[in-house]
């Protein structure tokens, strides 16, 4: 390996160099010229004269201010757009073509995770600042805890970075310049409305020269608040789709600044949580599935989706080839009241049932009670508030409550057997997988009557909804024993269970397809499957590959090619593609060496992919200018780089370093130089060819 820099020969016009390869030997050397002076219309060019080879080369080398890059390098900036509340099912439902046509140009997600704590501070602060709750510290809305010191909002991250660089603000919701952003950036609004969001954006974007710019729209989150979070709620459905006519406005004033063409815009798209009802800030699916979209004008569309894996579940002891799967909204089995079923203040009883969930929420797996307050009439079985990760029990006579909220943690995707008797003058007892877990004394419960129906997957008024599959649903007189609550956990009843005489109900949820309960009780008391999905639990979703809240600001400093210190101790990851990999041999598309070279950042290695191995790598757009320190590095043995033309096939800028290993250079044309050179160049195994 040579290492050398290139010499300079300077006049009172031009830095003028000339890099000459001598492939038969396999190195890069940079000789000293001897320039002499002729004439040349009004300006003096230099005319060189070199041997090598025992061959003459007469070359005239003309100025470096008359060599042009036909792709050079855009200024890299970043608009995050965050649109409060906005559930991504929803989104893709509203007529939206403007967020449409940034998705077509994009890496995107709607299937990406905010799976922490799901209301608005918390959220936000994720995505700003790149890390979860443990390390910012917010889990509400007050940001007691916040710990912004040592986790900033990234805009500071990027002052510190640059601070020529002019960084924006401008949100509906005014905590997260209040509290999150705190005035690390250049300019700050709150706006009293989306409508002000986009007009003092538009300002900016028209007679300021922002780097970064944040907006946040929070009009959605009052729809979904005030009407229901679903994609089946008209007014929520237009909040959604009046934000996209705001997003055509700013983009509008983006792409009409002057600078556009010149400029590499970053568009994030995201939001801090979805919704349930009327509400947010638990762990349901609908709550915790935001969306990602980040746009470039040059993108080719690519969509990170949830993987589907095989499993081989050991807890399906029933062996149910389809099971039950309550998935929220009206997703529900009711079980008519009847008499059998009044337990008054004094009748023992027992129930059991099988679960296999991965959300542990504050829901009614099933009950009899209204959830709204564990002091209401009946009994429930749920998640300790508000989250879990521990299974409770609860019952109550309208004046008196009793939890008992130290279950295991059952919500980890595998099947479990839940069960409780209620010893009316003595102890409730929690089993789980045929187990004493705990106990308390309800003798102080009076009647737990309601003449409501027994639900399964949601309290009596169709609230609190389970999310997961459920079966071997059972209802007994008196007292099951702690040994045939074992037997049976994984066993369908029969005729020789100790306690069949007690059995006042037996809904098994087997039946695969219908929306039937079927009560194989003697009783037979069938119930109503409302919404019915029956699923093969043979496989399951993964998000591992999908978004999360945190990568947005990850992705926002990787554009803007700041590098991330391992101390920060981010959580997030940026999922911009690799920008460093040539896969595509034509000049000056995505994914060329040119448009590789001038997305880069300083410093990166750039690589080829070994798809292009043995491939004519085309340089046929002008000379391609090194923007800043690279190094490029070919696949083994040598991977071609080819000039067409009579221009150079690289220039290198003064200050620019510029490393090359395992390439073959095929010169354009023997007249000109391969590398026109005012930097510093570094090989290792590069070969020229004529």
């Amino acid at each position: 390996m040579l290492t050398t820099d290139i010499q300079l020969a300077e006049n009172e016009h031009d830095k003028i160099i000339f890099l000459s390869i001598i492939s038969a030997i396999n190195i890069v050397m940079c000789l000293p010229i001897e320039i002499k002076r002729l004439p040349f219309g009004k300006l003096h060019y230099p005319l060189m004269t070199l041997w090598l080879n025992n061959s003459m080369w007469l070359v005239l080398v003309l100025s470096c201010s008359l060599l042009t890059n036909a792709n050079a390098q855009q200024t890299k900036k970043v608009l995050i757009i965050g649109i409060d509340g906005c559930r991504p099912d929803a989104l893709q439902q509203a007529n939206t073509p403007n967020i449409d046509a940034l998705q077509a140009q994009a890496v995107y997600s709607y299937y990406a995770l905010n799976d922490d704590i799901t209301y608005s501070g918390p959220g936000w602060s994720a995505m700003l600042t790149g890390v979860w709750s443990p390390k910012h510290g917010v889990t509400d809305n007050s940001f007691a805890g916040s710990d912004y010191e040592n986790y900033p909002h990234f805009i500071q991250r990027v002052e510190e970075y640059d601070s020529d660089l002019y960084t924006v603000s401008i949100s509906q919701w005014h905590p997260i310049n209040n509290n999150i952003l705190a005035g690390d950036a250049d300019y700050t609004y709150n706006a009293i409305n989306q409508m002000q969001v986009t007009s003092i954006a538009r300002t900016q974007l028209t007679d300021e020269d922002p780097d970064v710019i944040f907006l946040h729209y929070d009009n959605v989150d009052h729809a979904g608040h005030s009407t229901g979070f679903s994609p089946s709620n008209g007014s929520y459905i237009s909040s959604i789709e009046s934000v996209d006519q705001q997003v055509r406005l700013v983009l509008n004033a983006l792409e009409g600044r002057p600078t556009y063409p010149s400029e590499d815009w970053l568009i994030l798209l995201s939001t801090d949580h979805g919704g349930q009802g009327n509400s947010h800030g638990g762990t349901s699916i609908e709550e915790e599935t935001i969306f990602y979209i980040a746009h470039q004008k040059n993108l080719a569309s690519h969509e990170l989706r949830p993987d589907t894996l095989v499993v081989t579940d050991t807890t399906n002891c029933i062996g149910n080839e389809q099971h039950l799967v309550l998935e929220g909204g009206a997703d529900q089995v009711a079980i008519p009241h009847i008499p059998l079923y009044d337990f008054g203040a004094d009748l023992d009883f027992t129930v059991e049932c099988r679960v296999k969930t991965s959300l542990a929420a504050d829901v009614a797996i099933l009950g009899n009670k209204d959830w709204n307050s564990g002091g209401n009439p009946g009994f429930v079985f749920s998640f300790r508030f508000a989250n879990g990760p521990e299974w409770k029990i609860n019952i109550g006579d309208g004046s008196n409550r009793v939890d008992v909220n130290t279950g295991g943690p059952v919500a980890d995707n595998e099947w479990h057997h839940l069960a409780a008797t209620f010893d009316r003058d003595g102890l409730v007892r929690m089993y789980e997988d045929g187990q004493l877990i705990d106990s308390a004394s309800i003798s102080s419960i009076g009647t737990i009557d309601t003449g409501a129906p027994f639900m399964i997957g949601a309290d009596i008024n169709g609230g609190y909804d389970y999310h997961g599959a459920i079966e071997e649903v059972r209802l007994w007189s008196g007292i099951v024993t702690q040994p045939a609550l074992d037997d049976y956990k994984c066993t369908p009843v029969d005729a020789a269970h100790p306690h069949i005489g007690q059995l006042l109900g037996y809904w098994p949820l087997s039946e695969q397809q219908g929306a039937i309960a079927n009560d194989v009780s003697t009783t037979a008391n069938h119930g109503t499957i409302t919404e019915p999905t029956w699923q093969s639990l043979a496989t399951e979703v993964s998000y591992a590959h999908t978004p999360r809240i945190t990568d947005i600001a990850v992705s926002a400093l990787d554009h803007l090619c700041v590098d991330i210190d391992a101390d920060w101790d981010l959580d997030g990851k940026s999922q911009l593609p690799d920008t460093a990999t040539v896969i595509v041999l034509a000049d000056s598309i995505p994914g060329s060496l040119r448009y590789v070279v001038n997305a880069s950042c300083p410093d990166d290695v750039i690589t080829f992919d070994e798809s292009l191995n043995s491939q004519q790598i085309l340089l046929d757009k002008g000379p391609l200018t090194l923007p800043h320190n690279l190094t490029i590095v070919g696949l083994p043995p040598h991977t071609e780089v080819s000039g067409v033309g009579q221009h150079s096939m690289l220039t290198i800028p003064t200050d620019v370093i510029l490393t090359l290993e395992s390439l073959q250079l095929v010169k354009p044309a023997s007249s000109v130089p391969t590398i026109f050179n005012e930097g510093t160049i570094i090989v290792k195994d590069v070969n020229v060819q004529e």
